[in-house]
């Protein structure tokens, strides 16, 4: 999708999910998945570019409307921002928000209406969570996704697969430290020893 000035919140979803959709295999060397975890400073610059006037605008005036904005909303205070203020604080400034987005697509189950992959997005900012409780939450939607992906999708099986790995090892983070520990240089928090040789050894 061309660069040109975002206007809404709906640009995001063209945006994040560009030819992908539930039918279509997902390749890790290839958009959109690069856009999503193989982040470089030309993407970084790109996202701040393209999205940052639409942050400053919802966090001045929040879009309450339902389905599939709340999805880019979600992406916009949970993924873009990762990318826009990496390395400082900002980047984590907005996780709450994205947290109480994501509880409310699954308490009203909603979530159960998007694609697979979208729904990926959707539990991230549980997957983010410092809570033990979300990352409880995180693994279990994250299982029930692999299970559904070797019938709905096989051929990204293997990708849902990683993402319940990955979240069983945040899971495990938290469930160990109560934290990120690689977050505490970031936001001014002191190391413990235990996380000091975690970290020394990532």
């Amino acid at each position: 999708m061309s660069l040109a000035v975002r206007n809404s919140l709906a640009d995001i979803h063209a945006y994040w999910f560009e030819g992908i959709d539930d039918g279509r295999p997902i390749v890790k060397k290839r958009t959109p998945f690069v856009k999503w975890f193989r982040s470089t400073r030309v993407l970084d610059q790109e996202m701040r570019d393209g999205f940052g006037h639409l942050l400053e605008e919802e966090v001045r005036h929040p879009d309450q409307a339902p389905d599939r904005t709340a999805l880019c909303r979600i992406i916009l205070y949970d993924q873009l921002v990762r990318n826009m203020f990496r390395g400082t604080p900002r980047a984590y400034a907005y996780d709450e928000t994205a947290r109480d987005l994501s509880r409310a697509l699954i308490a009203d189950g909603r979530h159960a209406g998007y694609m697979l992959i979208e729904r990926v997005f959707i539990y991230m900012p549980l997957t983010h969570s410092e809570n033990l409780a979300d990352q409880e939450l995180s693994v279990e939607w994250s299982r029930e996704l692999a299970a559904v992906a070797g019938q709905r999708c096989p051929h990204n099986s293997a990708y849902f697969a990683g993402n319940l790995t990955y979240a069983l090892k945040y899971r495990d983070i938290i469930a160990r430290f109560g934290r990120f520990p690689n977050r505490n240089g970031i936001l001014g928090r002191q190391s413990t020893a235990e996380e000091e040789e975690f970290l020394c050894r990532k």
